[in-house]
């Protein structure tokens, strides 16, 4: 999709769209693992990225996985084109996040949503090649969202586990993108 083009990478005709929705849920797992631990002082600081906290890029990610699935049924993938909108929902869900139990509780729903979807998309029999328009009005496949999603998804894990590693902050996310087929990630995290 758009967002591997922009930045130069090319698309991996290996990866299935099956294993894409696989992947994502990995992802979850992934980002759960990495967050649920960490203190909250390193949740809420600044990152190199934009200054946005781990806590807020977690929740960037799956706000686009969210859409990703309301785009399996209507659709329309409009997460991109509205960036008010996408900031004010960002924005309460960040509200309600004031505490490790409350993140926690919020991974627990966003990882069992994703499921329900993996369960339903993800078993081989679904046409994830389907259209979907587009934030710019064209039509792609929804092979196309899954993978920019799961890009969107790495890109900001790596920049989270870099930012942690700068600080000296222990962390789990060691080698959770490794198991990921195909994924080709900027040079620079940041």
């Amino acid at each position: 999709m758009q967002i591997a083009a922009e930045l130069g990478l090319a698309r991996d005709p290996a990866a299935d769209a099956a294993s894409l929705v696989w992947d994502l849920v990995h992802l979850h797992d992934a980002w759960a693992a990495l967050l649920r631990p960490l203190p909250w002082s390193a949740l809420t600081a600044p990152t190199p990225s934009r200054g946005r906290t781990p806590l807020e890029l977690a929740v960037n990610v799956f706000h686009g996985l969210r859409r990703t699935i309301e785009a399996w049924s209507t659709g329309r993938f409009d997460w991109a084109t509205d960036d008010a909108a996408r900031e004010a929902a960002e924005a309460e869900a960040l509200a309600g996040l004031r505490s490790p139990a409350a993140l926690a509780g919020y991974l627990e729903r966003c990882a069992a949503a994703w499921r329900g979807f993996a369960l339903e998309a993800g078993d081989g029999s679904a046409d994830l090649r389907r259209p979907v328009a587009d934030p710019l009005g064209s039509t792609v496949e929804f092979r196309d969202v899954l993978e920019s999603q799961r890009l969107h998804a790495a890109v900001h894990f790596r920049q989270v586990t870099h930012a942690l590693d700068a600080a000296g902050i222990p962390h789990a996310g060691g080698g959770a993108l490794e198991r990921l087929h195909g994924l080709t990630l900027p040079e620079d995290p940041f």
